[in-house]
């Protein structure tokens, strides 16, 4: 037991030695002014609507759609390279995809009425849902400022970012009397605007592995504050995504 119980310490020893050597390398070692990262946040993705014209139907419309549409699942991917001119104080840029969108409530419709001698009853049930995405690529621009000096500091960056929409999908299931009917369709992009701004504005933790590799966790939220719609529909579309930004960055 005495062997077991020195060799124990012996190993502790030599672990303990070997962190703080590297912990005292760390300390010496400059920050990275070149940081590759990529990033990854799964969110939620709605709409706003607003009406255009003042003519009543289009604000029942508006109603109407507010009852029957839903957030969806959502999410956003990038690559970035962060410019450190100090270590407290960088400027970000990259490329990412975005997918934003909205999804209706699984309906119950009838397809099929019947008489049955004093009143039409339904005779075939259909529950629906549509899910429709649209799909970005985008230029994220920011500044990211960071404060304190341990493993674990707390960040805050501001930016921009201008997207463009490269594809709209529909996705529906539809279930007829118990068989469940699956299909996509993609729409003619020409018919929404093709150009996005979201302001950004970003607050969480970044954690210093070591002197070269970087995670950082932060809410996100991102509005887009032109309508996806044009100026010449009626009823005008600002989508918004929010959730959870992760990024993993490693100094070159």
């Amino acid at each position: 037991m005495k062997p077991l119980i020195l060799s124990l310490l012996a190993c502790f020893t030599i672990l303990q030695t070997h962190a703080s050597a590297n912990d005292t390398l760390n300390k010496k070692q400059p920050f990275k002014r070149v940081m590759i990262g990529v990033s990854f946040a799964p969110d939620v993705t709605y709409r706003i609507l607003f009406r255009q014209v003042k003519d009543e139907p289009f604000g029942l419309i508006i109603d109407e759609r507010n009852k029957i549409e839903i957030p969806k699942f959502g999410y956003n991917a990038g690559l970035h390279v962060l410019f450190n001119f100090k270590s407290f104080v960088g400027v970000e840029a990259g490329l990412w995809y975005l997918n934003t969108g909205e999804q209706t409530r699984n309906r119950k419709l009838y397809a099929g009425y019947s008489w049955n001698g004093s009143a039409f009853v339904p005779t075939d049930s259909i529950y629906a849902k549509f899910v429709h995405d649209y799909h970005y690529v985008g230029i994220p621009l920011k500044a990211k400022f960071t404060v304190g000096k341990g493993k674990i500091r707390f960040f805050a960056a501001t930016g921009i970012a201008v997207n463009f929409l490269i594809s709209n999908q529909s996705r529906s299931t539809i279930k007829v009397n118990g068989e469940v009917r699956k299909s996509k369709s993609t729409d003619n992009i020409t018919d929404f605007r093709l150009l996005g701004i979201m302001p950004l504005a970003e607050a969480g933790l970044d954690w210093k592995i070591n002197h070269r590799m970087n995670l950082s966790v932060c809410p996100s939220f991102r509005f887009n504050v032109l309508s996806i719609t044009k100026s010449n529909v009626p009823v005008s579309a600002y989508y918004f995504n929010a959730g959870i930004s992760t990024r993993f960055y490693f100094g070159i």
